[in-house]
This record gives C-alpha cells, structure tokens and sequence, in this order.
C-alpha cells in the first residue's frame, strides 16, 4: 500500500481539487467574516483545518478499533446475523 507520505500528499491534491472545497473557501467562509482579510481568512481556514483534522483523526482511530473487533469470527457472525434478520424484516414489510 501507499506509504503516509503519499496518502497525506493525495488526501491534501483531492481536497485541493475538489470545488465544493473551493465553493465554501472563496463564498462561505468570507460571509462569516465581519471585515475579510487575508489574515482573517488565514485564520478562520486554519481553524476549519484543525477542526477537520482533529474529527477525521478520531474517526480513523475508532475505525481502526472497529477493525480488530470485525476479525473476530464472532463478532462477523453475530453482525451478519444482524444485517440478515434487518433485511428479512425490510422484505417482509415491503410485501404488506
């Protein structure tokens, strides 16, 4: 797999490169300045990057927790189980 350098360098191109991302940079956030400047904007935008990262950072440590759980085969079984018994119910009231 990639190594964390280059997941780090693809994860900042595609945020870069995504224009919802550019959409809330260059119009939302400038709303939510009183008096835009560079260096308010500067702020703001890392506070949102810090903010981002922080979540995203947790999101990947729980998951990761997850991970080791859902390679116990007993706990694969009992959430398929899960999944199985949600899905009969769905078909059963689609068919009322």
């Amino acid at each position: 797999g990639p190594d964390l350098w280059s997941a780090f360098r693809d994860g900042v191109a595609v945020n870069l490169l995504n224009p919802p991302i550019a959409t809330f940079y260059l119009v939302v956030v400038p709303s939510f300045m009183p008096a835009p400047s560079a260096g308010r904007f500067a702020l703001l935008a890392s506070i949102h990057v810090t903010m981002a990262f922080a979540c995203h950072a947790v999101w990947a440590t729980g998951f990761d927790a997850l991970r080791g759980l859902w390679t116990r085969p007993a706990a694969r079984r009992l959430v398929d189980g899960t999944v199985g018994i949600a899905l009969l119910a769905l078909a059963a009231r689609m068919l009322r």
